[in-house]
């Protein structure tokens, strides 16, 4: 264990995360191939997933160079340039809304380019939590000053939330609105402002749902597999996905020897967990949780030694997103919630999520670097 050490001894969590991100991201690939290598275009599939890849190792690389403690600042550079970033995420978020509406387009969540294209949804994950945490460390003295501090956040979350839906994509606005609340109520906002906004969205959500047959339809369908047999795609789907995860047992049938996962409609995409769990098993599932588990402690133990508020706040809303995600994700294939459509991090098929998640991980590894030198776990500037 001394290559993760430095010289002084004390333990490198940051070399720790990028051994545990790097797992993570080969075990995927691993998974991904293998639900998917009996499809004639299961390398095109991936081929997103190996370009986030390497954007990785290059983001790594470059912010080891790079402290992001520069943008808690208060200054007109910083404060600039991270409303440039919501802006810019704001307008590329609207193009595909705008495609549709004008009928050059059909899908609402991507923008292509002939056989490029990528989900603008997908980078409000990093935006939004750098703009709160800036905004909530700049107001720290006047968190709950609703004017100054508090309409910015719910203006922008509300933006983003609205784009999203009219992207057709509820389970992305519900995830972001709850990753909004989950930094303002770390940030020590007073909790009748939280009950207060949950008034508001708890039954705007249902109303939204009730609004859209295909929403509505999830719902109501949800919990019914069995009375309806193969007549709906997405329980169908469900149905062969709980036959798959059963026939895993405890050790697996053995990676690529699975035949009940290509029973399952699109399993590389949102139900690859279903292929995992029955060529892997019981202990495979549990190593990825447990890597899972790791990334999460590591993260949550630098917020929570962390002094420095900006740090605290960017870092939180980055981990969550990552864990919701993958725990939504986790719950629909075990058919524990209605299917949402969110993608496994560091898995599912989609060179966008990858990216984010990957980008993500890479500042997740700098704020770790940047803010904590480990060992005796006190809370340090870090200087190199």
């Amino acid at each position: 264990m001394l290559f993760l050490r430095d010289e002084f001894g004390t333990i490198r969590y940051d070399y720790i995360l990028i051994a545990v991100i790097m797992l993570l991201t080969l075990l995927g690939l691993v998974i991904l191939y293998s639900a998917s290598y009996l499809r004639t275009d299961s390398l095109i599939s991936m081929r997103g997933n190996f370009l986030a890849i390497a954007v990785f190792i290059i983001s790594l690389v470059i912010f080891s160079f790079v402290k992001f403690i520069f943008f808690k600042d208060v200054s007109l550079i910083s404060g600039k340039f991270i409303i440039m970033c919501l802006w810019v995420t704001i307008i590329i978020n609207f193009i595909p809304v705008l495609f549709v509406w004008t009928r050059f387009a059909r899908d609402a969540r991507w923008i292509s380019f002939g056989p490029i294209g990528f989900q603008p949804s997908e980078f409000i994950k990093i935006v939004l939590p750098l703009y709160l945490a800036y905004k909530l460390n700049q107001n720290k003295d006047k968190i709950n000053s609703f004017f100054s501090c508090l309409l910015p956040v719910i203006i922008y979350t509300f933006i983003f939330c609205l784009l999203i839906l009219l992207q057709r994509n509820f389970s992305d606005a519900v995830l972001i609105a709850f990753l909004s609340l989950t930094i303002c109520f770390a940030s020590g906002i007073r909790v009748g402002w939280f009950l207060m906004v949950l008034m508001i969205i708890v039954p705007l959500g249902f109303v939204i749902i009730r609004l859209n047959p295909t929403w509505s339809g999830r719902v109501d369908t949800y919990g019914k597999a069995e009375e309806l047999r193969d007549t709906e795609t997405e329980e169908y789907q469900i149905n062969r996905s709980l036959i798959a995860i059963g026939a895993g047992g405890f050790l697996g049938t053995g990676i690529g020897q699975g035949q009940r996962k290509n029973m399952i409609p699109e399993v590389h995409t949102d139900f690859v967990f279903s292929s995992f769990s029955e060529e892997a098993g019981f202990l495979g599932v549990m190593l990825f949780l447990a890597l899972n588990g790791i990334l999460a402690c590591i993260c949550f133990m630098v917020v929570w030694q962390s002094h420095d508020r900006f740090i605290q706040l960017f870092m939180l809303g980055l981990i969550t997103h990552i864990l919701l995600q993958m725990m939504i994700n986790i719950a629909v294939v075990a058919r524990l919630i209605p299917i949402t459509g969110i993608p496994l991090p560091f898995v599912s098929s989609g060179g966008t999520s990858m990216l984010v998640t990957l980008f993500s991980s890479a500042i997740i590894v700098n704020l770790t670097k940047t803010t904590i030198k480990c060992g005796d776990m006190r809370s340090v500037q870090y200087d190199g």
